[in-house]
């Protein structure tokens, strides 16, 4: 696998990671009220 393929699949899983990550505190957020 070249460096170049294996950054932007890094990308998306950091991208992917912040989604789940934003999903959760917003989720806690419906919750607390």
């Amino acid at each position: 696998m070249t460096e170049e393929r294996f950054d932007r699949l890094e990308g998306m899983l950091t991208q992917l990671l912040t989604k789940v990550a934003n999903m959760q505190t917003v989720q806690q957020e419906h919750s607390e009220i």
